[in-house]
């Protein structure tokens, strides 16, 4: 059972999931497709994970959701 969270948790980590895109505009796209609520759980996750690039990302969606 063990291995079947230890993959899970690698497939649910932001490198892969930063990975499976092609470009940042491919992840901006798919970004734009969240709720906030979402989102902001997403960029705290990506925070903890040093995956900043990806955080500007988000929070640039964040941004044009907010107003």
């Amino acid at each position: 059972m063990e291995n079947y969270i230890d993959y899970y948790l690698e497939l649910i980590s932001p490198k892969t999931i930063i990975e499976s895109f092609k470009s940042d505009l491919e992840f901006q796209s798919w970004c734009e497709c969240r709720s906030k609520e979402y989102l902001k759980d997403l960029l705290e996750d990506f925070e903890l994970h040093e995956e900043y690039l990806a955080c500007a990302v988000i929070f640039k969606v964040l941004k044009t959701i907010q107003k």
